[in-house]
């Protein structure tokens, strides 16, 4: 268990981050690939691989589910076709 002080010591991206960066990556491109997509928010967010991973997979998820990405085939993802 961390003591308060260790705790505090662990940088993490701010909130909404991964959410708001995942929206422009999408957006910007039309369709990206899963593996893509955490390589280039590893590298901005400067964190390791695994952890951008598991954040990604998870706010996929739910930016799926609000239809805010559509997800075409396993690990493509894409900005939605309004019409």
């Amino acid at each position: 268990m961390l003591s308060i002080k260790e705790n505090e010591k662990i940088k993490r991206a701010p909130r909404g981050a991964y959410r708001d960066l995942i929206i422009d990556i999408v957006y910007t491109s039309g369709c990206i690939t899963l593996t893509r997509l955490v390589e280039i928010i590893a590298e901005k967010l400067n964190k390791p691989k695994k952890t951008a991973y598991n954040s990604v997979v998870h706010m996929l998820v739910k930016l799926v589910k609000q239809k805010v990405i559509e997800r075409r085939m396993p690990g493509v993802y894409c900005k939605p076709k309004r019409g």
